[in-house]
């Protein structure tokens, strides 16, 4: 092999390093982008409190229910009043 020809060969793997070292870094600054695009698009979605009264037709009496609902409110938030 020629001087020359070795000389094209480094040139060549020198490129070749550059051009890696360019798509390595394109790769980390795609998988930067998905991060926080996941982390945007999770930030949009905001947990609501719903009522469930009224969707489905209760197996007693509505005055029953709402008694047994406020005894477990009572129960439940017994510790957090003391």
């Amino acid at each position: 092999m020629s001087k020359k020809d070795h000389e094209k060969q480094g040139v060549e793997a020198s490129a070749y390093d550059v051009i890696l070292g360019k798509v390595e870094n394109l790769e980390r600054e795609v998988d930067k982008l998905k991060y926080l695009i996941l982390f945007k698009s999770e930030s949009l979605i905001k947990s609501r409190r719903i009522s469930l009264r009224g969707v489905a037709k209760p197996l007693v009496p509505l005055d029953e229910l709402e008694k047994s609902i406020e005894e477990a409110k009572s129960f439940t938030f017994r510790y957090e009043l003391k």
